[in-house]
């Protein structure tokens, strides 16, 4: 835990912090990583229990893909979390308070909210003629040319930033390229295609050799698998079929 905790101070995924009015503090714990370390979780089931769930409809995977066209180039964008909204994420180890500084995994509002959100400012981006789309706090675009795909991002940085939104440079693709890492799958607009990241792969076929060589099966993992298969599908052609 020391470590993965060092590890994410140096990203600046989470920050030390000062306990203030209004927080909420959620437990943390480990789940195995394929190489053989660790990645911390920050638990919020408490906290989504006091979130409102409403039904909307979002963009997704499939809707980027729609828009990827041969040869053209594209770029990512990511979103930190506001300052005055980390004290909702927020953990104690070893006597200290930490926050974090981009959104978890496991927050059951962060989908409708990011999308309703941001839905406005991709509308605006549109009306001048930018490809863009976006999935929480993931934004999208392509252009046919390099340099008005470089074009495109300024300008999506230019708007965001003057709407206060903050930018996460370390997870966004800040040089338009014909190959992009989108939503955890490898994009290649050249020969058109779509597959698994080397992260990805690598993990499926660690928690499936774990689970073909173990005497018992327990449920967990089972449905962790059964899970793993199915978000990989996208970058899988006949994935559905097995």
């Amino acid at each position: 835990m020391d470590q993965e905790i060092h590890t994410l101070l140096q990203k600046g995924v989470i920050e030390e912090t000062y306990y203030s009015y209004g927080e909420f503090v959620s437990n943390v714990f480990l789940r195995p990583k394929k190489d053989g370390r660790f990645r911390m979780i920050l638990n919020l089931r408490n906290l989504n229990s006091h979130v409102e769930y409403n039904k909307f409809k979002m963009d997704t995977l499939q809707s980027i893909l729609k828009l990827v066209t041969h040869s053209w180039y594209m770029a990512t964008i990511d979103l930190k979390v506001a300052q005055e909204h980390r004290q909702y994420l927020r953990f104690v180890w070893r006597s200290k308070l930490y926050q974090y500084t981009c959104f978890p995994n496991g927050l059951s509002s962060t989908p409708r909210l990011f999308t309703k959100l941001m839905k406005p400012s991709y509308a605006h981006l549109r009306c001048q003629g930018h490809v863009v789309s976006g999935y929480i706090d993931d934004t999208y675009l392509q252009q046919q040319l390099f340099n008005d795909a470089l074009n495109s991002l300024h300008a999506c940085k230019s708007l965001f930033t003057s709407l206060g939104l903050l930018i996460h440079p370390e997870k966004s693709l800040d040089i338009p390229s014909q190959v992009a890492t989108v939503l955890g799958f490898m994009i290649n607009s050249l020969d058109m295609t779509i597959s698994l990241t080397t992260e990805k792969k690598s993990s499926l076929m660690e928690l499936f050799h774990r689970i073909m060589q173990s005497s018992q099966i327990t449920i967990r993992d089972l449905a962790r698998l059964n899970g793993k298969l199915v978000s990989s599908f996208p970058g899988v052609a006949y994935g559905p079929l097995f």
